[in-house]
C-alpha cells in the first residue's frame, strides 16, 4: 500500500484507504540474515478487498536491485535447469500446464512465460504431443538460470523459437499464454503491472496467475513478498483490469488446513515428510512423481485452505 496522508494507506489492488491505527496487521514473519537489508516490520490489510501489504515498503528500485544483483538468489544458484535435477519443480510445472493446456487442442502457441525460473513451464508445453509450441519466451531476471536454459532448449526442443529476457517489455510481438507464477506477490504495485502484461495477449489469449494463498499464516520466513492475497483479492484485481476470470480456487488438498493449525506435532510430520520427499524424488521416474503431485496440487484438489491460488483469466471482449 502506498502512503496517502500521514498514517494513512491506500491499497495497491483496489485502492482503497484507510487509516493504520484501524487496520488489522500482523507480524512480518521473516528468518533470513538481513545483510543490511531493511526488511518491513507489519503486514496491513485492506478492509474492502482483504489484501496484505507490507510497512514501512520496499519499494521497485529496491526489489530490482535485490534480484538483479543476484543477492536473494546467491546461495540458490544451480548448475543446470535439468528436469531430472529438479523433479519437484518440474511436477508443479506440469500441473501448472496441465490447468492450462484444456484450452488449446491440436494447435499452434506462444507463451511468455514472466518469472519463469528455471523454464520447466515452458518445457512442459514443448513436450506435451495435444499441442505445438512455436516460441517461447522465458522471463527471468536471473542471468544464470537463463544461460542455463538456452542451452538446454538449443538441445532438446530446438523446433521452438526460444529468447530469453531480463524484463518483459523487451519482448516483441503477442501471446497465446501469459503466465506468471509466484510473481504478484513480489510485485508492490500489481495493478498497473499487471495492466502493461495483459497488452501482451493476443486477442482470444489466456492468463494465467499462481499466487500464494496468504502465506503468512504458516511460513516463518516470506521475504521479500510485498503483497498478500487470499481468493477475493486476486478476483478484484483481475476484475478491476477489465479480465474475464474462467477459473480462481485455492489448490492444496489438506496440508494447508495442517500448515495453520496449531497443532505443532503435525506440523513436524508434515515438514519431515516434506524433506523425505525431497529426497526420494530424485530417484523416481517423472512420470511417477508428476502422479503424486498432482494427487496433493493437481485440478482436482481445489480448496479454500490449499497454499496457492490458481487464476486463468483472459480479457473481455470489449476491453481494448
Amino acid at each position: 500500500m502506498s502512503i496517502k496522508t500521514a498514517g494513512s494507506l491506500m491499497c495497491p489492488i483496489c485502492e482503497h484507504a484507510g487509516e493504520m491505527a484501524e487496520m488489522a496487521h500482523v507480524p512480518y514473519p521473516t528468518l533470513r540474515n538481513s545483510k543490511g537489508v531493511s526488511k518491513p516490520e507489519q503486514i496491513y490489510f485492506c478492509s474492502n478487498c482483504e489484501a496484505g501489504t507490507v510497512f514501512p515498503p520496499m519499494t521497485d528500485a529496491f526489489l530490482s536491485q535485490l534480484y538483479d544483483n543476484g543477492v536473494f538468489w546467491q546461495s540458490k544458484q544451480p548448475k543446470t535447469v535439468s528436469p531430472r535435477q529438479f523433479p519437484v519443480l518440474y511436477g508443479f510445472s506440469g500441473v501448472r500446464w496441465q490447468l492450462m493446456k484444456r484450452f488449446f487442442k491440436n494447435q499452434n502457441i506462444s507463451i511468455l512465460d514472466i518469472g519463469a525460473g528455471h523454464g520447466f513451464f515452458g518445457m512442459q508445453a514443448a513436450s506435451d504431443r495435444d499441442i505445438q509450441l512455436d516460441r517461447y519466451v522465458m522471463v527471468e531476471s536471473d542471468e544464470t538460470l537463463t544461460h542455463l536454459a538456452q542451452s538446454v532448449w538449443q538441445k532438446q526442443f530446438p523446433q521452438v523459437q526460444f529468447e530469453a529476457h531480463q524484463k518483459f517489455e523487451s519482448s516483441e510481438g503477442f501471446f497465446d499464454v501469459v503466465a506468471l507464477s509466484h510473481v504478484l506477490e513480489h510485485i508492490p504495485q500489481p495493478r498497473p503491472f499487471l495492466g502493461a502484461v495483459i497488452q501482451k495477449l493476443k486477442p482470444g489469449g489466456w492468463l494465467f496467475i499462481d499466487v500464494p494463498n496468504q502465506d503468512y499464516r504458516f511460513k516463518k520466513d516470506v521475504f521479500p513478498h510485498v503483497t498478500f492475497f487470499n481468493p477475493r483479492s486476486l478476483k478484484t484485481l483481475l476484475t478491476s483490469l477489465g479480465l474475464e476470470i474462467e477459473t480462481l480456487n485455492g489448490y492444496g488438498n489438506q496440508i494447508g488446513e495442517i500448515l495453520m493449525s496449531d497443532e505443532k506435532e503435525s506440523h513436524h510430520w508434515l515438514n519431515l515428510i516434506f524433506k523425505l520427499s525431497m529426497k526420494m524424488a530424485q530417484f523416481l521416474p517423472t512420470p511417477v512423481l508428476i502422479h503424486q503431485i498432482r494427487m496433493w496440487f493437481g485440478a482436482g484438489q481445489i480448496n479454500d485452505s490449499g497454499m496457492w491460488i490458481r487464476a486463468i483469466a483472459k480479457p473481455m471482449a470489449n476491453t481494448p
